[in-house]
């Protein structure tokens, strides 16, 4: 038997013994770190006060935990795009459980916000001349180092906001500004 059904039916034997939830617990400590609270003893005590003689704990009320997680999980794996509104049209089920669900699978909104600079013709001509450059070098030479981009700007910004959520990826650590840097990329 566990520790507390022991606990229990000692309280049970000190209580139709006719001590006090106090005694009982005084007794109790003797049992060492694991003796149950002066609190528990007297809700215990009032529980065969009442009658109540068995053991287990009354029955919960509520909604169980599990209960909406096979319907939301689908819904965010086969659309990563959808907003937390959507995915509460499509699975019927409250914001807060579909919120607690994404945290607990550690899923997180992504907003991508990639702000790319228009290219000239020729711009994009000298662009590809470098890529291809850089690419048709030896791979022992570090050429990551020689590439320059200037007025360009590649930024993943996590927003809080949730009407704005472009998708839903795996939470890492890290600032909420995730700067990526990239090669150069053609348009």
């Amino acid at each position: 038997m566990s520790d507390r059904y022991d606990h229990r039916r000692l309280l049970l034997h000190c209580y139709r013994s006719g001590h006090s939830a106090t005694q009982a617990r005084n007794e109790l400590q003797a049992m060492g770190s694991t003796a149950p609270s002066l609190a528990t003893c007297y809700r215990w005590c009032g529980r065969f006060a009442r009658g109540e003689t068995h053991f287990d704990k009354a029955p919960w009320s509520g909604r169980l935990r599990s209960t909406k997680i096979d319907i939301v999980l689908p819904s965010v794996q086969n659309n990563h795009s959808q907003s937390l509104t959507a995915i509460e049209r499509a699975t019927s089920a409250l914001r807060s459980t579909i919120h607690d669900i994404l945290r607990r699978c550690r899923l997180r909104a992504a907003l991508p916000a990639v702000i790319p600079y228009t290219l000239t013709e020729s711009e994009r001509q000298v662009r590809f001349d470098v890529c291809r450059e850089l690419f048709d070098r030896k791979r022992t030479v570090a050429w990551t180092s020689l590439i320059i981009a200037q007025n360009e700007k590649w930024i993943s910004y996590r927003h809080k906001a949730r009407s704005r959520c472009k998708g839903w990826e795996t939470r890492q650590k890290g600032n909420d500004l995730v700067l990526l840097l990239r090669q150069l990329f053609l348009l």
